[in-house]
């Protein structure tokens, strides 16, 4: 392994080993019969440059390991443990411990154009998902949506549901914030529970629950079971808070009781 000015065109570049790593800051290539192949994205600065000061090496096993110890095992990204994984396949050798064996069902995703690849590597799109994406019609759509709201896991499966088989695209211009953007989607992929839930909504509304408390349901009403949250700072508030909720129930008992038929 050794630190070396090369000198070469960039086209050379073979794309299939990129191992995508934005913390080191020296390009990382291998060397094999007259290219160079890069294991991370730094080469993109130098794209244009005729010499560049790179850590190259005929030995890509080597190589990699330098780049894992320089990084740690648990500090690479899906992405990058994917590469490794690939390479690894390909030379018959373990270049990571066993605990990353069961990343190789996502494998398929080093396929993945570009865009969506980022996406993984910049945490917005889950691998679960992804692996999902080429069953849309529109999935540039499904990115544009999920760059523009950060969605949970379950919410990025119900726009995966919304979106799969349909022509047409939702107008994020329309839907400014995350949440009118899930309304819209559960309103369509679950009608029921979604009338059940603004119904519930309109009369907790008219509850007017005491300051610091906080009336939940369950998910979707999966259980007939509701949860108060009280916030506190000491017992006094504690008593207060209680207390108020008492009489709000004395108040509102035949608006607690239709609340609870709606679930």
């Amino acid at each position: 392994m050794q630190i070396r000015l090369v000198d070469f065109n960039p086209q050379l570049f073979c794309y299939d080993f990129i191992i995508i790593n934005k913390n080191l800051e020296i390009p990382l290539l291998y060397h094999k019969d007259g290219k160079y192949f890069p294991l991370n994205r730094v080469f993109n600065q130098h794209i244009d440059k005729k010499k560049i000061k790179a850590l190259v090496s005929e030995d890509l096993a080597g190589l990699i390991n330098f780049f894992i110890s320089l990084k740690g095992e648990n500090n690479i990204n899906l992405i990058e443990v994917l590469r490794i994984l690939n390479i690894s396949k390909s030379l018959n050798v373990n270049l990571l411990s066993s605990q990353f064996k069961k990343y190789e069902r996502y494998l398929p995703i080093l396929s993945y154009k570009e865009e969506v690849i980022e996406s993984i590597e910049k945490g917005l799109l889950f691998p679960e998902v992804a692996l999902l994406i080429e069953e849309l019609k529109n999935y540039n759509h499904f990115l544009e949506i999920i760059n523009t709201f950060r969605l949970t896991f379950s919410e990025q499966k119900e726009l995966f549901n919304y979106l799969k088989n349909k022509e047409n695209t939702i107008d994020i211009t329309k839907n400014k914030n995350k949440e009118e953007l899930i309304r819209l989607i559960r309103a369509e992929l679950y009608p029921k529970y979604y009338n059940q839930l603004q119904k519930f909504n309109e009369i907790k509304k008219r509850l007017s629950l005491p300051k610091k408390v906080v009336l939940k349901e369950t998910p979707f009403f999966e259980t007939k079971d509701l949860k108060i949250e009280i916030t506190f700072k000491n017992l006094k508030e504690l008593k207060d808070r209680i207390e108020a909720i008492n009489k709000q129930i004395e108040q509102k008992e035949e608006l607690w009781k239709e609340l609870i038929d709606q679930i």
